[in-house]
């Protein structure tokens, strides 16, 4: 119960305390002392439900704060996995590198990256989930500094692996790696600053007490 709740039951039985006081010469009266218990009978009815209303408000309060950590807690736990994005993108630009020397791609990276292409849709799934549970208990505002929601992360895969490949192939034909080394950098850089951003921010959210 908050501190205004019990100020205002204070003063509730405060008020029928007093009144009791100054009708208490009035129980001689038999007819107007059954009155009078009948009167605080209503009165106790009244402030029973009221202590009801403002225990289930509080309980309603903290449960909707339990919950929303809760499902904060597991966006977290999720957000947290983001980072095989970028280790995704890292293992393909040194496939890319390799091919521009000229040289096969070894076996052992062309599976280890059809491996982390899946882990990192996994992870995406993951993250998607969490996200549509949590969002329900973020304000519109909250939900707008979380710059790295799951259509952002799952554009930029779908985006930016391709991109790194074509560059990297005109790059073999052009013999002028800079276009390769531009698009290489910017991906592994937004990729690097969305998951910081975002990690960032729904820490910040878990520590509000709201």
């Amino acid at each position: 119960m908050e501190r205004k709740d019990i100020a205002a039951l204070t003063a509730v039985v405060g008020g029928s305390f007093f009144a009791g006081v100054v009708w208490a010469p009035a129980f001689a009266d038999k007819q107007l002392l059954k009155d009078l218990l009948e009167s605080t009978s209503y009165i106790a009815t009244i402030i029973a439900c009221f202590v009801a209303v403002a225990a289930l408000t509080s309980w309603k309060k903290q449960f909707r704060f339990s919950e929303r950590f809760t499902r904060l807690s597991n966006l977290k736990d999720a957000a947290t996995d983001l980072h095989r994005y970028r280790g995704y993108l890292q293992d393909i630009s040194r496939a890319c590198e390799i091919k521009l020397r000229g040289e096969e791609v070894p076996d052992e990276l062309v599976e280890a990256l059809a491996s982390k292409r899946m882990i990192v849709l996994d992870t995406f799934t993951v993250y998607k989930k969490a996200w549509a549970s949590a969002v329900a208990f973020l304000s519109g505002h909250e939900e707008a500094a979380i710059q790295g929601r799951p259509d952002v992360f799952i554009g930029m895969f779908t985006h930016y692996p391709e991109q790194i490949y074509t560059a990297a192939e005109l790059g073999f034909l052009s013999g002028d790696k800079a276009e390769y080394e531009a698009v290489k950098n910017e991906a592994i850089e937004k990729a690097k600053f969305l998951y910081a951003q975002t990690v960032g921010a729904l820490d910040f959210l878990l520590s509000q007490k709201i």
